[in-house]
């Protein structure tokens, strides 16, 4: 039996398949009313600002020089007829996302 495999009780073999960010991000362009979608990551050096609420923001400048370590990574979608929406991630949240996998 392989890893993600499970067999069933007639035999047969059942796979859960797992899709990475990537294969995410592919299922949304998919979808015809997604405009853009961008991914980035945030070093402690960059200049970066957010905020979540009624006037939601994401401010971002990356330093060209010794960013330093991985704080957050975010993501924004535009999707037709919307603002843009974004989500950040930070980098402890990321590890432990990292280790459920």
């Amino acid at each position: 039996m392989k890893t993600g495999e499970i067999q069933t009780f007639k035999g047969e073999y059942e796979a859960t398949p797992i899709v990475g960010y990537r294969g995410l991000i592919e299922i949304a362009y998919r979808n015809p009313n997604l405009k853009s979608f961008r991914i980035q990551a945030v070093y402690e050096n960059d200049e970066f600002d957010y905020q979540y609420g009624t006037e939601e923001y994401v401010k971002h400048k990356p330093t060209h020089t010794k960013r330093g370590k991985l704080t957050c990574v975010y993501a924004i979608a535009q999707i037709k007829d919307t603002n843009p929406m974004f989500c950040v991630v930070h980098s402890d949240e990321l590890n432990r996302i990292q280790k459920l996998s």
